[in-house]
């Protein structure tokens, strides 16, 4: 949209006045101006017979232009009813931290909450010397390779069972004992046993408490350290090992030559006896 125009007109003379855009013109502006117009005016009523020319028009029209000019130019500022000057609104952003980032999200473990620390720029800000530069491949080929070891019991929820100790020969004959407890009593008998030796075992010694009978007591007398001792001080036992072992070579030895030999040395006594 154009700005107003404000035009007033003498008998002899016509000034415009064109106020520059986005300004208002002053009361002073306007007081000057219409005391330049009745100026005008006066010398004009006074001298009727002499009339400007129009380079004198033209002059006064610039000069009353330029004291607009000027006038307008120190009065561009917004200017409040109070008649102080308002400041022009300055909005500064805060700036953005590129190395920060948003908090983790907690981690849910067995019923423990447990929140990972947020890594900055900073911490990974590490010095480093000659000396980590020289051990670092030393340390990492050092427990390169390795690999825990088994666990040393089977848990609390079985009892703490102590791992198995093969390398003790006590142990392994107790174990092998009970694989083979089969041919302890022929009138008991057991399901056939062809699984491994137990990961986890322990030995202890059973104690009878006052409520067993008697007779299902051991007497201290016959009470032996391991298994293996008090299975041989058994006599009736050992008399059947040794029934059973001579059966078991008497299978091995049929047909060989130990056999023949012992056949034909029977043979020579029956013919020498006749």
């Amino acid at each position: 949209m154009a700005p107003p125009t404000l035009t007033t007109t003498t008998p002899t003379t016509t000034a415009t006045f064109s106020p520059t855009p986005g300004s208002a013109p002053s009361s002073a502006t306007l007081r000057e101006s219409s005391a330049d117009l009745y100026s005008s005016y006066s010398n004009s009523s006074d001298s009727d017979d002499e009339d400007l020319d129009d380079a004198a028009i033209s002059r006064l029209l610039r000069e009353a232009e330029e004291r607009m000019r000027s006038v307008s130019s120190s009065s561009s500022g917004v200017v409040a009813r109070t008649g102080q000057k308002k400041k022009p609104l300055v909005v500064s952003l805060p700036k953005l931290d590129p190395g920060a980032g948003l908090p983790r999200s907690a981690v849910d473990g067995m019923g423990v909450k447990l929140v990972r620390p947020v890594r900055t720029a900073g911490m990974e800000i590490e010095m480093v010397t000659e000396k980590d530069v020289l051990n670092t491949s030393v340390e990492a080929t050092k427990g390169k390779g390795k690999k825990e070891g088994p666990a040393p019991t089977a848990g609390s929820q079985w009892f703490d069972l102590p791992r198995t100790d093969l390398t003790n020969p006590t142990v392994l004959r107790d174990h092998l004992l009970l694989k083979s407890r089969n041919v302890l009593d022929p009138h008991r008998h057991y399901k056939k046993d062809t699984s491994a030796l137990p990961e986890f075992s322990a030995v202890g010694t059973i104690i009878e408490g006052n409520t067993e009978f008697y007779s299902s007591r051991i007497a201290r007398k016959e009470r032996k350290k391991t298994i293996v001792e008090e299975i041989l001080a058994d006599g009736k036992s050992r008399e059947r090992f040794k029934r059973k072992y001579e059966e078991v070579q008497g299978k091995k030895r049929s047909g060989k030559k130990a056999d023949y030999k012992k056949l034909m040395e029977k043979r020579r006594r029956v013919k020498y006896a006749n």
